[in-house]
């Protein structure tokens, strides 16, 4: 034990050195703590330095699978605009393109065979038949092209036309030909419409 300063009682001495000791203690532990919590501090700061990094090469990895995947359904697309039938159109003018009268004369059955000669006689110029959908529409003057064809005297033609008509609407959902009535060239005004229809909805 040291010795007891001059003038101070044995007891005070002893219990300022255990105040002492304890507080040195507590500053000693304090000092460690405060390192040790500077060590974590540190390490909490690479650790989120790597985590930053690591969430920066995950956003790059991200922004470069959405431009893949957005390369890779473009080229879905086109492939399937590829494999998908273009759509064929054929405008005719019935008033000056005038069907065979002996398939005319045939009615109906007639009908069938001139939408079928002239789906043949468009798909055979064309790379490939599966790859196109054909859509004919052919306009006329029904009372027109009925009495040219009296003139020329094709009366079984010209009493069965109506029945050719219907025979060609009936070969396919895509076949049409209509009547535009007396109008002055009205299967060219119809034309010039479903053209620029079909341009508009391209």
């Amino acid at each position: 034990m040291p010795d007891t300063p001059p003038g101070l009682p044995s007891s005070g001495a002893s219990r300022l050195l255990v105040m002492y000791n304890r507080l040195k203690d507590e500053i000693e532990q304090l000092a460690k703590n405060e390192i040790e919590s500077q060590e974590l501090i540190q390490s909490l700061k690479k650790d989120i330095s790597k985590s930053n990094r690591a969430y920066s090469s995950l956003e790059d990895e991200l922004s470069s699978f959405k431009e893949e995947k957005a390369d890779l359904e473009k080229q879905r697309d086109e492939l399937q605009n590829q494999l998908k039938p273009n759509r064929l159109v054929v405008l005719i003018d019935g008033d000056g393109a005038i069907f065979d009268p002996e398939l005319i004369a045939e009615g109906k059955e007639g009908g069938q065979k001139a939408a079928s000669e002239l789906s043949d006689g468009i798909m055979q110029h064309l790379p490939s038949r599966n790859s196109h959908h054909l859509w004919v529409y052919v306009f006329l003057n029904k009372k027109g092209l009925s009495d040219t064809l009296g003139r020329v005297s094709k009366f079984t033609a010209r009493q069965r036309l109506d029945d050719f008509i219907i025979g060609f609407n009936h070969a396919s959902e895509r076949f049409v030909m209509a009547d535009v009535g007396y109008a002055k060239e009205g299967a060219d005004a119809k034309i010039r419409g479903t053209l620029l229809c079909l341009v508009r909805q391209k």
